[in-house]
């Protein structure tokens, strides 16, 4: 510490030779310490000064020292101080005394550096080393760190100082050969994001090491965007001292999103054909348009199919479309066919309806049909005669159908008008009576 001044004692006999001296760089870190060393009396006067400053070379690391012979029995002391009196800084410093030349020799070997694995599960090792020898008067050597400490992963310096005599050292060398452990997440599974073929997916391995500093990688990483389907992920572990350890899992993106439809406005459209005893028309309508958040969606179908046979009235059309996951999506509309006849009458006691179409610009231009209330039966044909004026009269007739025939006559200036068919077949008639053709309901 700054400004410090440290002694040391020492107990001589007269005859004896008191050595000392002093390492102002034990850490060999290129940072010494300028010291003055000084031999003092019992009585404190000085005998000898040693002044082992290093400033401005650090190639031979300063270690000054020197020895006295003692003529009067005593304790004596070594006074050591900043040679500035304001620095401070690390020192090794030794004192002896003894018979022999400079105070007794000694002579200390440090043995091998020494290099080891970590222990199983440790950030380092125990590690046992053999004692430095000695040769000449050394008395006690303690070692820093002793034998038998834990010793962390990385080099440490070990220091062996003798009671008399210059310390040596040694290095311990602990290398982490033990891999991380890694445990990855069980297999994922999970739904696609919304109007995505595929979902971002997070998740979070498990790593642990005898060292601190374990770093985890994965591909793809966590946070990513996964297609739809079945994708391998590897996950990694490294520690410090570069050992690794890997694991793996399975992301499983399920499409579960249908198809989206659009299907066409409702449509409407006169009768224009028949099929059988029914009134219709052949219509034909564009196909809905069909998105989907993967592709390979197929084209919508629809029930009934663009260009079937609808009757008179409203019929729902649903259409659908299938993607490759098997979701299926549906969207529908409505078809009304409106009444192909033009005139229609109904006898005002039984109820039977008699329709026949006067419009020459229609498909179904002289179509007629009769239809027997009480038993729902139908018959129809086409008129080989119809005359149609409007507000006076419509008289037509059907004599050339091998299964039926039909006459009708109406007057709209009486507001009455009788129709009759035959069915050949048994020659069953029927008669319609309309009293009053002019508040019969519209066509249907």
């Amino acid at each position: 510490v700054a400004g410090d001044v440290d002694y040391y004692s020492i107990v001589a006999e007269a005859g004896n030779r008191i050595y000392f001296n002093v390492d102002a760089d034990p850490e060999r870190d290129g940072t010494g310490t300028d010291l003055v060393l000084e031999l003092r009396s019992p009585a404190d006067a000085l005998l000898l000064s040693v002044d082992s400053s290093i400033t401005g070379s650090l190639s031979n690391p300063a270690a000054e020292g020197a020895n006295f012979t003692i003529a009067t029995a005593g304790t004596y002391f070594l006074r050591v101080r900043h040679f500035l009196g304001t620095g401070t800084g690390t020192y090794h410093a030794f004192v002896a005394a003894g018979s022999g030349p400079c105070g007794g020799s000694c002579t200390i070997t440090c043995p091998a550096n020494v290099t080891q694995s970590n222990d199983p599960n440790q950030c380092g090792a125990v590690v046992n080393y053999p004692p430095p020898t000695t040769t000449g008067s050394c008395g006690t050597v303690t070692c820093s760190p002793p034998a038998g400490s834990f010793f962390p992963v990385g080099t440490t310096t070990v220091t062996c100082t003798p009671s008399t005599g210059s310390p040596c050292t040694f290095t311990v060398t602990i290398d982490d050969n033990q891999a991380p452990s890694i445990t990855c997440p069980a297999n994922i599974t999970q739904a696609n994001d919304a109007n995505q073929c595929g979902a971002v997916v997070s998740y979070a391995p498990m790593a642990s090491d005898n060292c601190p500093g374990v770093m985890v990688s994965c591909t793809p990483p966590s946070g990513s965007f996964y297609p739809v389907g079945t994708t391998s992920a590897t996950c990694t572990a490294t520690d410090t001292a570069s050992n690794t350890a890997t694991c793996g899992f399975t992301v499983t993106v399920n499409d579960a999103q249908a198809p989206a439809l659009t299907c066409p406005a409702n449509v409407t459209t006169p009768a224009n054909t028949t099929m059988g005893m029914t009134v219709g028309a052949n219509v034909t309508f564009a196909a809905p348009t069909v998105t989907d958040n993967c592709p390979g969606v197929g084209a919508a179908t629809c029930v009934p199919a663009s260009g079937s046979f609808f009757p008179v009235g409203t019929t729902n059309v649903t259409c659908s479309a299938t993607d490759g996951a098997g979701n299926t999506g549906t969207c529908g509309f409505t078809v009304t066919v409106t009444s192909g006849f033009t005139n229609c009458y109904v006898d005002d006691a039984t109820g039977d309806t008699f329709s026949i179409n006067t419009d020459p610009t229609s498909p179904l231009y002289r179509f007629w049909q009769y239809r027997v209330a009480a038993s729902a039966l139908i018959l129809q044909g086409s008129a080989e005669y119809l005359v149609y004026v409007p507000g006076r009269s419509l008289a037509a007739y059907d004599h050339d159908s091998a299964t039926v025939s039909m006459d009708a006559n109406i007057s709209f200036s009486s507001r009455s008008g009788t129709v009759r068919v035959v069915e050949r077949t048994g020659n069953i008639q029927h008669v319609l009576r309309d009293r009053n053709v002019t508040n019969d309901p519209p066509c249907m």
